[in-house]
């Protein structure tokens, strides 16, 4: 518990990546608290990412849904090759975070796998991928297909006020300003702080 302590406190932050490390690789130590300990150690030590490695084959899942976004937390590119690996995982929650792993760390293998999970009708309920794939239509200069993913966000949260501003950009670059006034004020309604125009 002490190390439990060490590895968590905000107060021995600085001081915490040996507790860490040591809890991340301790197989007696609950899986909650070592996917933790992986995504803390991603953000404050991301030099140490290496770690985090053997999480990915975690028999539990949640080890490996935690050690593929602690990997993109510490932005390892290097370890995108281990993370691919994982892309026909059995267990769709990590189908998922390899793919936004993926994305995060800028690897081009990532927009199949979104692609997959959007339009397999096992997974086309799920917002972060359609989200993931709108970003990378966005920076390939791809508004329709921007919009088009977008779109679906709003139909599957229609409260996620962030993709609703953006959906109103989207539209506003198209030239439909019907469209973009009218999803400016949704997401005004669920509580978007509007910045200037981009």
């Amino acid at each position: 518990r002490l190390r439990l302590a060490d590895a968590f406190d905000e107060k021995s932050a600085a001081q915490s990546a040996q507790p860490l490390v040591d809890t991340i690789g301790d197989t007696a130590e609950a899986p909650p608290l070592r996917g933790a300990a992986a995504m803390l150690l991603g953000q404050r030590f991301p030099a140490r990412a290496a770690a985090i490695l053997p999480l990915l084959d975690g028999r539990e899942v949640v080890l490996r849904v935690k050690a593929c976004a602690a990997l993109a937390a510490a932005h390892a590119r290097p370890a995108a090759d281990a993370i691919f690996a994982h892309a026909d995982d059995a267990a769709l929650p990590v189908r998922q975070a390899v793919a936004l792993a993926l994305a995060a760390l800028g690897d081009a293998r990532a927009e199949a796998l979104l692609a997959r999970l959007a339009a397999d009708p096992a997974s086309s309920h799920l917002m972060q991928p359609h989200v993931a794939l709108a970003e990378l239509h966005l920076r390939a200069g791809d508004l329709a297909g921007a919009r088009a993913e977008l779109e679906t966000v709003a139909r599957l949260t229609p409260y996620f006020a962030e993709a609703l501003v953006e959906l109103a950009r989207v539209a506003a670059r198209q030239g439909d300003g019907e469209a973009a006034r009218a999803w400016m004020a949704d997401a005004r309604y669920f509580g978007a702080k509007i910045d200037a125009p981009r």
